[in-house]
């Protein structure tokens, strides 16, 4: 079990009063198993976007969670500058991760990096290349590169600006995460799948774990919880158990200029996770873990199995719900293709 304020195998020790009310709400009045919505999903806007930005792209997305801001540039598929770096059976995938100096307030501490022309700044070497390496892993997990082959698709994600003050932390990464498959898909990249990507920390009090999904920065900072997260295709976080009404879906129609889309993206969702006596099926969930595409704990921190299974049981119904806000923002015809390739099974 975690020592007072530290971490291990049980989660994150703290008076839970300081995290979850008596009436189970947190303080931004989510309950423990509820994701944030985005308050900004732009798509599309690949000429004029506004943030620093001058070459056109292929695809572009805009996405803030809480205080988080990230921007994802997709630029191809295009022929590789040079010749040499060309692959005859795939695409070419590489990422850039770009902090501009004001988007992280303790950037000193974390040892910034270098500072860019047009005010922007590359992390730190390290964690630069950590982050791109996490987030090309993702994408070639995804993304149909034989059908591109020859080509090379680069990346590039933005931290407009962050949370915790650390352009490394978990909640930063899953934004960057999310944010890129975004506008892979606005760019008509095919994909097997709308990947999505959430968190889940664990809070150990009176000797009982209470799973919190995606976590804020203040809720991990206060707790100490090892956090985990995890990348699972939307439609197999959809785990067949038939159809149920959602007691939170939207009844009224979206006024933004997607709403034809978004009712279109709707018709075609896939079942809601079924709960089983207050759970998802064991089977269902075993399932739904064999098709995670990437999956970790922060720091490494090893956690008592039966706590690991519900923090990935309440990341895979996270990621099944916040996958029906981004289809909401997709064309019809991306949805369509989306749900070709999972029917094909690319």
């Amino acid at each position: 079990m975690a020592s007072a304020g530290g971490r291990g195998t049980g989660g994150g020790r703290v008076a839970i009063a300081d995290i979850i009310s008596v009436d189970g709400l947190r303080r931004d009045g989510r309950r423990p198993h509820e994701h944030r919505e985005p308050s900004c999903v732009n798509l599309g806007n690949c000429h004029d976007v506004g943030d620093g930005g001058t070459t056109a792209c292929d695809g572009y997305c805009r996405l803030v969670v809480g205080n988080t801001e990230v921007t994802a540039r997709v630029f191809g598929p295009r022929e590789p500058l040079h010749a040499g770096d060309a692959r005859v059976d795939a695409a070419v995938l590489t990422c850039e991760v770009v902090c501009p100096t004001f988007a992280v307030a303790n950037r000193r501490r974390h040892g910034g990096g270098d500072i860019l022309a047009g005010g922007g700044a590359l992390l730190g070497h390290r964690a630069s290349v950590e982050m791109e390496h996490y987030l090309v892993g993702l994408a070639e997990a995804v993304v149909l590169t034989s059908q591109f082959a020859g080509s090379h698709i680069h990346i590039e994600v933005t931290l407009m600006n962050s949370q915790s003050g650390s352009a490394q932390s978990v909640v930063e990464r899953v934004a960057c995460a999310d944010a890129m498959v975004l506008a892979l898909a606005d760019a008509n990249i095919a994909m097997k799948d709308l990947l999505v990507t959430t968190s889940v920390a664990a809070v150990l009090h009176d000797h009982q774990t209470h799973v919190l999904v995606d976590p804020t920065a203040d809720e991990v900072r206060q707790s100490s919880a090892p956090v985990l997260w995890l990348s699972t295709p939307f439609h197999s976080a959809a785990i067949d158990g038939g159809h149920q009404d959602d007691d939170d879906d939207d009844d009224d129609d979206d006024d933004d200029d997607r709403s034809t889309s978004a009712t279109t993206a709707r018709r075609r969702q896939p079942p809601r996770p079924q709960a089983v006596n207050g759970g998802t099926s064991s089977s269902s969930v075993s399932l739904a873990r064999k098709r995670v595409v990437h999956m970790e704990m922060e720091g490494g921190v090893k956690m008592d199995v039966a706590v690991l299974d519900r923090m990935i049981e309440a990341g895979i119904h996270a990621a099944w719900r916040l996958g029906r806000q981004f289809v909401k923002h997709l064309t019809g015809s991306t949805v369509t293709r989306l749900q070709s390739q999972v029917s094909s099974g690319s």
